[in-house]
């Protein structure tokens, strides 16, 4: 089993509070992926639309903190897309997150992500998109 590195703060600190996770690793971070090994709380494993929720908050936090983290100084980022594709919707406890920053221009960026089963079967994918804003437009 690869070692992990610690838990980005900002991707902690962005996690939804409602996302109740019983483990979390980062077995990789760089400055273009994030790859989290997690366990939901089982509880969560009983009311699908929560976990469908859950699913997109944990999504969309790598997303937004990959963006945040390849920002020039000063810039902000807004999400102004995010599409998802629940692909497999039996409820799973543990999962795989694999985020990455497929493109960062100077107007816009584009990220994605891919949550897999522990049978490493694709769940969901993820597609965002954000608005970088300079200060003068913030």
């Amino acid at each position: 089993m690869p070692s992990s590195t610690p838990i980005d703060p900002l991707l902690q600190i962005a996690l939804a509070p409602w996302v109740q996770l019983e483990h979390l690793q980062q077995p990789e971070r760089s400055t273009q992926h994030i790859h989290l090994e997690l366990s939901l709380a089982p509880l969560l494993l009983q009311h699908p639309e929560h976990y469908a929720h859950s699913l997109h908050a944990l999504a969309g936090s790598a997303m937004s903190c990959l963006v945040e983290g390849a920002l020039q100084p000063g810039f902000t980022q807004r999400n102004v897309a995010l599409h998802s594709s629940l692909i497999h919707p039996e409820p799973s406890q543990r999962l795989l997150l694999q985020a990455r920053l497929s493109r960062q221009g100077r107007s816009v960026s584009f990220a994605e992500a891919s949550l897999y089963n522990s049978d490493n079967t694709v769940i969901a994918h993820y597609q965002g998109t954000y608005a970088l804003l300079s200060p003068a437009q913030a």
